[in-house]
């Protein structure tokens, strides 16, 4: 999953500090900070369990911004919006800083 995301400059930073942070044989483990991230959208994604598209527009040439309905198996709703960036191989999840600062805090580490 490491692959289909993409961090931003300030979360890929975030992400950096978190990860050099860790212990050195949670690193071995996990390997680089968007695995690490990759196994805590993986946790997220598992709550959902139903998907809505919305819509999508071109956000700029290389990103593409979709908007999704997720539904937890409660039946709790909720609208988000995606980004996602064009690459050779497909798109890639853009995964913003304040993602990266939500899995930070669930580490006991600092967000922000």
């Amino acid at each position: 999953m490491a692959g289909m995301i993409v961090l931003d400059p300030s979360a890929r930073t975030k992400a950096e500090a978190l990860f050099a942070r860790l212990p050195d044989a949670t690193r071995a483990e996990y390997g680089s900070p968007e695995k690490l991230v990759s196994l805590f959208l993986a946790k997220d994604a598992a709550a959902v369990s139903g998907l809505q598209i919305l819509g999508q527009r071109d956000v700029t040439p290389d990103v593409v911004g979709v908007r999704v309905r997720l539904a937890n198996e409660e039946g709790k709703t909720k609208e988000q919006n995606f980004g996602f960036r064009k690459s050779s191989d497909g798109l890639r999840l853009i995964v913003p800083d304040e993602v990266v600062d939500k899995y930070a805090q669930q580490l006991g580490g600092k967000g922000k």
